[in-house]
């Protein structure tokens, strides 16, 4: 019984920075001696000058190690200055992909949170309030009116580039046409075709019903229902979906936090679905995100439109941290291949998973990432059964597995196939836009130059997935017709990294080697093994040709005037969709004209711009319609 009286003793604060912290006391389970020199760096960057600011951005490149910083400075602040912190994690998979890291290679103590608040550990719990562990949760934890997470100093957002839909999620009200998903007509939803028949009677009649018939010129085309019109048709709105709450389902939510900001909200819909949100989350009406000490992001790049303020709906002013270019990690090779496939338009996945049985290896770990479920499923059914087969509940199986392909859907952020775990990817497409709000912005309003930075991350993390250190390394077939146009756009890569610069173009002349040769799918699948096995020739002279790219590559790091504008455009765009969403007219028409302002004299930004002029028109007419005074409305058409 005595053992019973044994306490243990409080963990020793003596120590004067977060490296020192960690090299002093942390031995089980540790498999490191301790952060890199770079990621020392940056955590002391972080240490020396923003410690105490209220956000701040941590960048590293793909496969770095981000996690590892962010769990060191994250440690500190709770032993040091005895704060609560959380980690935050896109998804469950990568929680516990985090956990596992910490507490079995970084020999960091950490919890896990998933599920919902009543399947959380009670002893878990208590531990987390006591301020002895970090704690390891998604972002759908965190951003909801019912935290658990409701009192903590610290957060550390991890992936920030890949989580704006997970942010905006409480605020996206989103309607399917069919109850199931796949266009079933027996299920089709009542909500979406009551609210499109509602809408057909607006000056958008022409659009909406275009929208709804089968014609391959409309199939992936997205528009919007003015905010002029849709002042007239909010309550016949909010009567549909509240006579209909069975059926919104997971949107219930949503639906509850912005029934009464609707004046602040846009309307976008598709043939498959309708989406009613704020342009940007008001993240800042969430408590814990607001009253919290620090804000932190991780991200492999952030670019220099200040689109993480949107992202995360934060107008105040983000302290970034990065490395100095020449000291950056490489984050491993890639090995890039271009393969010629015609008439992709026509069975597209089953000529992509034909041209994968000839040329990989069946004894072989490969991973491909599609950019949706029906791709993915239209892999796992096409591919023979003479290859193992492994899906995302059998991951680990997968990990454990010597040889086996697995596929994988919208997969571009934070899950890890490093060293031996794969040397295979193939990229068969990605998502460029992943809402109807990103798709009505890039293709309607032509302001794709505000995602471009965005699309850039997607791609190279997608391309990242299988080389996760400077030692290692990844063959990456591009398949899909999207996706090779943009890598093989000199513009549109121009301001990726010098070094994937540089393996682009080395990809694209050895495709080029393999399309003109005499038996192109066989040189191919040599190509792959002999790459994928390390065949010293081959890598020699693959290696000699990216240095011989690299030396060519200019180190001009002027960016386009464009990207300033956007950048200073920012906050007045975020303060405006906030006096929206408090129907603070008259601050909001001041804020729209100011992003007017900064996004003029650019023929890029002309789109984006036009698109700020017509919320500034509206937040003119609505202060209008509330004083009826003629130099209200004066100003509501000089806009």
């Amino acid at each position: 019984m005595e053992e019973l009286f044994n306490f243990s003793s409080h963990s020793s604060d003596d120590f004067d920075d977060p490296i020192e912290m960690y090299k002093k006391g942390y031995r089980a389970g540790k498999r490191i001696n301790g952060p890199l020199d770079y990621q020392s760096e940056i955590i002391m960057k972080y240490f020396s000058k923003h410690l105490d600011r209220r956000d701040v951005a941590i960048e590293l490149p793909t496969g770095s190690g981000k996690t590892l910083v962010g769990l060191i400075i994250g440690e500190y602040r709770r032993r040091k200055r005895g704060e609560q912190v959380v980690f935050v994690c896109t998804n469950n998979i990568l929680v516990d992909q985090v956990c596992t890291q910490a507490i079995k290679k970084y020999g960091i103590r950490v919890l896990k949170f998933t599920g919902t608040q009543s399947e959380y550990s009670t002893s878990d719990m208590h531990v987390f309030l006591r301020n002895e562990a970090i704690a390891v949760t998604n972002y759908s934890s965190v951003f909801n009116n019912n935290s658990f997470f409701s009192d903590v100093d610290t957060f550390i957002f991890d992936d920030i580039h890949g989580a704006d839909n997970y942010i905006a999620s409480p605020w996206t009200f989103t309607i399917n046409r069919f109850l199931d998903g796949e266009g079933s007509n027996e299920q089709v939803n009542v909500v979406y075709d009551q609210i499109m028949d509602l809408l057909s009677t607006t000056e958008s009649s022409p659009e909406i019903k275009k929208s709804l018939v089968d014609d391959p010129e409309v199939e992936n085309s997205v528009n919007s229902v003015s905010l002029f019109e849709l002042q007239k048709f909010w309550n016949a709105i909010s009567e549909i979906v509240e006579s209909n709450r069975d059926l919104i389902k997971d949107s219930k939510y949503a639906w509850s936090n912005i029934k009464e900001h609707l004046g602040a909200c846009n309307l976008f819909y598709d043939k498959k679905s309708i989406t009613i949100k704020p342009l940007y989350s008001p993240t800042l009406t969430l408590e814990n995100i607001r009253q919290t000490k620090q804000r932190i992001y991780l991200s492999a790049t952030f670019g220099h439109t200040e689109q993480t303020s949107r992202t995360i709906g934060v107008s105040d002013k983000i302290d970034y941290i990065k490395l100095d270019s020449n000291r950056e990690p490489t984050g491993g090779r890639h090995y890039l291949l271009f393969p010629i496939i015609n008439n992709q338009n026509e069975n597209q996945i089953e000529k992509y998973a034909n041209l994968l049985t000839e040329v990989i290896p069946i004894k072989t770990k490969a991973v491909i990432l599609t950019k949706n479920n029906r791709d993915r499923d239209l892999f796992n059914a096409l591919l023979p059964n003479s290859f193992k087969k492994f899906d995302i509940s059998h991951i680990q199986d997968f990990y454990n597995s010597e040889d086996g392909i697995i596929v994988l859907s919208n997969r571009y952020d934070g899950l890890d196939f490093e060293e031996d775990l794969s040397h295979l990817l193939v990229l068969s497409d990605i998502a460029l836009a992943t809402n109807l709000q990103e798709r009505f912005l890039s293709s309607r309003i032509n302001a794709r130059i505000l995602y471009r930075e965005q699309i850039q991350t997607r791609i190279i993390q997608a391309i990242g997935r299988a080389s996760r250190s400077e030692q290692d390394y990844s063959v990456v077939i591009i398949l899909g017709t999207d996706l090779q146009n943009q890598l093989q756009s000199h513009n549109k890569v121009s301001p990726f990294p010098k070094m994937i610069q540089a393996e682009i173009n080395t990809g694209i002349q050895l495709s080029s080697n393999i399309e003109n040769s005499d038996n192109p799918s066989v040189n191919l699948s040599k190509v792959i093994e002999s790459l994928t096995s390390r065949n010293k020739t081959a890598i020699e002279k693959v290696e000699k040709q990216i240095n011989e790219e690299l030396s060519l590559l200019n180190d001009d790091k002027n960016q386009p005037d464009y990207l300033e504008k956007l950048n200073r455009s920012a906050k007045y765009e975020l303060k405006c969709n906030y006096d929206l969403w408090n129907n603070n007219y008259d601050e909001a028409f001041v804020n729209a004209e100011k992003a007017v302002h900064e996004l003029s004299d650019d023929i890029k930004l002309l789109g984006y711009r036009a698109f700020w002029l017509y919320l500034a028109a509206y937040s003119a007419y609505e202060i209008f319609q509330k004083t009826q005074d003629p130099i209200d409305k004066k100003n509501a058409l000089d806009v």
